[in-house]
């Protein structure tokens, strides 16, 4: 019975890393019809801030795809239960608008997920390098994160996300959220050990290589530069990390709520 619902939990998490990382896109590319699609009023926004809308999208969905395709039950299991924290913060802070009733739904998926699904102890790191990275990276995306939610018009003003001249933030607030989420699949590798963070490391390139270059597109030097920096340390360590990696003794592998 638990071996279905593992797969079944796998199966619920890879549908929403494909939804993430295709809105992300489609949001990035094809922002009218994304925004018309979910019931977004983006007149007065800039470009690029659609872009880095739809770039901190695709960016959680690497944290998802990095659970999946790392091939671990616990994985899973502990990147649901981490995510309920951005999940309930799009509810609670009415980022999701008059999308409200979907992400009710994806956070009863993650929990349904979390509660059923097999868990792990933290793995231990034997690559610092990784480790330690990824660590400051989680900070970053977090930060940002939680600064765009509580303070938007001060993001906003400094540029650094584009501009956004709208009196109702929740579209603003989502990004926030979204890269919220970006940091917690960055926790998530963290918790599961070596062999995430690499994977992750190597699925990140995408989200950050648009950033990069968005950001040069739109004359956001200091952002296309920051982020140029922080591309080359992912590029290197997905290039030299650990090829593999063995797991410790898992000291809990019980589900929270089991049949």
């Amino acid at each position: 019975m638990q071996s279905k619902i593992n797969s079944l939990n796998k199966a619920l998490l890879t549908l929403s890393a494909t939804f993430a990382t295709a809105y992300g896109l489609w949001v990035i590319f094809k922002p009218e019809q994304a925004a018309k699609q979910f019931h977004w009023d983006t007149s007065g926004a800039s470009p690029f801030f659609m872009q880095m809308q739809g770039i901190y999208m695709v960016g959680w969905g690497v944290g998802k795809f990095t659970a999946v395709i790392e091939g671990m039950d616990p994985s899973v299991t502990t990147f649901a239960l981490f995510n309920l924290l951005p999940m309930g913060m799009m509810i609670m802070n009415g980022a999701a608008a008059k999308n409200t009733g979907m992400a009710i739904g994806f956070t009863l998926t993650y929990l349904f997920i979390g509660m059923t699904g097999l868990r792990a102890n933290k793995q231990p790191s034997e690559w610092a390098a990784g480790y330690y990275f990824l660590c400051f990276s989680a900070c970053i995306a977090l930060t940002q994160g939680i600064r765009i939610i509580v303070t938007p018009e001060q993001m906003l003003a400094d540029g650094s996300i584009g501009s956004y001249n709208h009196p109702d933030m929740a579209l603003v607030k989502s990004a926030g959220v979204a890269a919220v989420g970006w940091g917690v699949g960055k926790l998530t590798a963290i918790h599961r050990g070596d062999r995430a963070i690499r994977l992750f490391c190597i699925l990140n390139l995408v989200p950050m290589g648009l950033m990069v270059g968005f950001a040069y597109l739109a004359k956001n030097f200091k952002g296309a530069g920051e982020g140029g920096a922080l591309l080359l340390c992912y590029a290197f360590l997905a290039a030299t990390g650990p090829k593999t990696s063995t797991y410790a003794k898992e000291v809990s592998t019980e589900p929270l709520l089991s049949a």
